[in-house]
């Protein structure tokens, strides 16, 4: 029965992330507007760096003291430590920071890949750090792919998620293992 469960829950979360891909919950394309507003992509600053680094240090941390992981490898390498933080529920859904944090991490993944690189990216919602595909208009909100996911109660598959957001994105140097 628990079997079952599992099952059905991987299932809803590859429908929630095929809907989000479709509808644009987790990926912009670069063509909304405000008024006069556009999206735009800036390099990072130094406040930025920062902040990431700051944030890549609360996972590096949590998976030293859980697992005594000394470094994070800012690769697909990282996916097992992100997995294991969710799946012993190192960060509870009310810890906004913290698991935006692990997406920061996640975000790492895909700077590593092919294409994608870490951007400012300013629209309607304001300022904040991206993922960038190559020089297009799409990105992906890496940062909050997770967190809002588990603070959603779903139970976030990292290898999945990546894997469908490279596909969702027409990468076709995806690694699908």
């Amino acid at each position: 029965m628990k079997r079952i469960y599992g099952l059905l829950a991987l299932g809803l979360v590859i429908v929630a992330i095929g809907a989000a891909a479709l509808f644009g919950g987790f990926i912009g394309d670069g063509n909304s507007s405000i008024g006069d507003r556009q999206t735009q992509f800036s390099a990072l600053l130094r406040p930025d760096l920062e902040r990431l680094a700051h944030q890549r240090e609360i996972v590096r941390r949590e998976a030293e003291g859980r697992y005594g992981i000394k470094e994070l490898h800012r690769s697909e390498e990282d996916i097992p430590v992100l997995q294991a933080l969710l799946d012993d529920n190192a960060f509870l859904p009310h810890q906004t920071y913290e698991l935006k944090s692990l997406g920061i991490v996640f975000g790492d993944i895909f700077d590593a890949a092919p294409r994608y690189s870490w951007t400012i990216v300013t629209d309607e919602h304001g300022r904040d750090a991206t993922i960038r595909y190559g020089e297009t208009s799409r990105h992906i909100n890496a940062q909050t792919m997770i967190s809002q996911r588990v603070e959603r109660g779903e139970t976030v598959d990292v290898r999945l998620l990546y894997e469908e957001t490279l596909e969702s994105l027409g990468n076709e140097n995806s690694r699908l293992r």
